[in-house]
Parts: C-alpha cells; sequence; structure tokens
C-alpha cells in the first residue's frame, strides 16, 4: 500500500494546533490517542501522543530536554528507538491509506523522518516570531496566573495588583533570549530540511492566511496531494479572541543579532509561501 502522510511541520505555538484541528475536521486522521487542553491551547493540542512520547524519550536520552524547547537537533536514532518509530508507522499504515500527525518536536527530528518517510508530504506552518516568543511567556505566566487566582480572596488580589506585572517583566528577561535561541534553531532546521526536499513534497503556510483564504490550501492538499478530505472552513476552528496581546521583545534582548537572525530566518521560510496565498494577506 502507498500511504499518504502529511506532516505538520512548526516551531511550538507557530499554528500547528489550530491547522491540525482543522485537517482532523476535514477527516485526516491525526491519531487515536491526542494531547487534550491545557493551558494555551484551550481547543486541545492534536499532538499524537505516540510520536510525543517517542520524541519526548529519545530527547531525553540524549540529554536534550523532552518538552523540545531545546536548540539542539536530533540527526541519528538507535536501533531500538528505529525499530519503535517503524511498529508506529506500519501500524498507522495498516489502518488509515492517508493520514498524519504534529508534534512541534518532530522539527528536531526531521533529518531522521527524510529517511524513513522519503515520500511524504510536509505541511510547513510559520508564524512570526515575535508571536511565538510572547505565547511561549505567556504560557508560563498564565499556569502561574492560574495558580494564585485559585487560591484564597488575598492571594488573588496580591496577584492582581502587585505580582501579576512583576512576574511577567521577569519570565521576559529570563525566558526572552532562550525562546529565541530556540525559534532560530526550529526555523533552520524546516529551512534546511524543505531545501532538500522537491518543492512538490511541501507547502509553507502562516495560519493568518487561511483565515483569510483556506482553499488553495485546502485544494493542494486535496487536488495535489490526494488526501481524502471533506472542506471545513478554517474558521469554524480559528477564534481571535484566544490569541495573546504582544509585548515588545527589545528590551529584553541584549544580543541584537538573535532578533536580526529570527527576522531573517522567519523571511525565507516567507519567501516559500506560494504566490496564490500571499495576495490573499
Amino acid at each position: 500500500m502507498n500511504n499518504n502522510i502529511l506532516v505538520i511541520t512548526g516551531m511550538h505555538r507557530s499554528g500547528t494546533s489550530l491547522i491540525t484541528q482543522w485537517l482532523n475536521k476535514c477527516g485526516l486522521p491525526v491519531g487515536d490517542r491526542l494531547l487534550g487542553a491545557l493551558i494555551g491551547n484551550a481547543e486541545g493540542h492534536f499532538e499524537d501522543l505516540d510520536f510525543v512520547e517517542f520524541h519526548t524519550g529519545v530527547l531525553e536520552s540524549q540529554g536534550i530536554a523532552g518538552n523540545g524547547l531545546d536548540d539542539k537537533a536530533v540527526h541519528k536514532i538507535d536501533e531500538a528507538a528505529s525499530q519503535k518509530l517503524q511498529g508506529m508507522i506500519a501500524d498507522r499504515n495498516a489502518h488509515h491509506a492517508a493520514w498524519g500527525w504534529k508534534d512541534p518536536r518532530t522539527c528536531l527530528f526531521l533529518s531522521v523522518y527524510r529517511n524513513f518517510l522519503p515520500q511524504a508530504r510536509y505541511l510547513i506552518i510559520v508564524r512570526d516570531y515575535g508571536s511565538v516568543v510572547n505565547s511561549l511567556i505567556s504560557r508560563i505566566y498564565r499556569s502561574a496566573e492560574k495558580k494564585y487566582m485559585t487560591r484564597s480572596a488575598f492571594s488573588a488580589w496580591l496577584w492582581k495588583n502587585f505580582r501579576s506585572k512583576l512576574r511577567k517583566k521577569k519570565l521576559y528577561r529570563e525566558l526572552t533570549e532562550k525562546y529565541l535561541k530556540v525559534c532560530i534553531a526550529y526555523n533552520e532546521e524546516i529551512l534546511q530540511h524543505a531545501r532538500q526536499l522537491p518543492e512538490s513534497q511541501y507547502r509553507v503556510v502562516d495560519y493568518k492566511v487561511l483565515t483569510k483564504s483556506d482553499k488553495p490550501v485546502f485544494s493542494h492538499l486535496h487536488d495535489n496531494w490526494n488526501f481524502p478530505l471533506q472542506y471545513t472552513p478554517f474558521n469554524d476552528v480559528y477564534k481571535e479572541k484566544l490569541l495573546n496581546a504582544p509585548v515588545s521583545l527589545l528590551p529584553f534582548v541584549k544580543d541584537k543579532s538573535l532578533l536580526m537572525k529570527a527576522a531573517e530566518l522567519e523571511a525565507k521560510l516567507r519567501k516559500l509561501i506560494p504566490a496564490e496565498d500571499l495576495v490573499k494577506t
């Protein structure tokens, strides 16, 4: 069986959950065990837990953060991991002629998947690096906020009037450069990956484009890549109210070259977005 496999690829907080939710509503199988709603993804992550657990295990075995918020990529896996991955893929191929998955950690394993799945198609998601970093920090901030707001009334008052602003500034001071480096590392891997694939095997998209016109991307998946999907409007799953108000990163970045590098990589990825999509932005 020549299975049709879609790898939904993108940095954490880049819109991969939203797009995977959309494709799942259109009929794409994306896993039997999915990571549900947590802080930062009220509608669910739509991550196949088998792939999440596989990636996490390999990363941790190599001394890399299991959450994937690291700037180190995995270019080789050992025999045991190789056999496990082959089994996961074979199981899905046996049950679905067409399927896909999403886990941002996949970006750290792209060289592995080029070898394991030479015919796979890649839907590459790009989002501006400022929004990505803001969203990562906001997720941690909201986790702290939830703890304070569920304690005593005094604790909630203390948070609202004093601790909230201090905590947010502290998080931006401590994490902005770290997450910029992670974003850069992910986008470097994605760009290198795209350059090693035929253009027919990948498509780059910004989810904001889909809010204005989703038909070109849907038609490409359905007509060009032959995924058996049923059209559902992207705006049925898009909820703008869930987005965070951005904070300027500039005051929190000592090494300004990081901002230049992040912007340069984002621009190179955006150049790969098809012209038919850019017309709609």
